[in-house]
């Protein structure tokens, strides 16, 4: 069991040091490209909503001296980040909240699966945005 437990230990172990590895590669492009387009606030790149933000700024950056409009995607994405995180934490105390309560309604049980399918929703509006403003970016 002692053997089970440290291979999943040593697994998270390299899980982790791969996702910083590449959020920091991806943290350090966003952050070049962003000051090399004369984006204020580059150093957001590094941050987790911010690095939205930057994606989001430096595709209306394009789209403004390409179009000479800009689509407000830095907002979008930034404020599509922070709902969606705030419903995803409700739905995790909702669940807890409910399976510490034997109790629970058939209605709260719905009201946890609708807010699932909104996040869900959101989730794929997010994505969609996203790979535009990425395709503006990497044009």
């Amino acid at each position: 069991m002692t053997s089970i437990i440290n291979y999943l230990g040593i697994e998270m172990l390299i899980g982790s040091i791969i996702s910083i590895v590449l959020y920091s590669l991806q943290a350090i492009g966003l952050y070049s490209i962003a000051k090399q387009r004369g984006i204020s606030y580059p150093w957001l790149a590094w941050l987790p909503i911010g690095n939205n933000w930057i994606i989001g700024a430096i595709s209306d950056n394009y789209q403004e001296k390409v179009n000479g409009k800009t689509k407000h995607k830095r907002i979008l994405l930034a404020a599509l980040t922070v709902i969606i995180i705030c419903l995803s934490i409700s739905v995790f105390l909702d669940f807890f909240t409910m399976a510490a309560d034997e109790t629970a309604l058939t209605s709260d049980v719905l009201k946890l699966f609708a807010t699932i399918g909104i996040v869900c929703i959101l989730m794929v509006v997010y994505d969609v945005l996203l790979y535009i403003a990425l395709y503006h970016v990497f044009k």
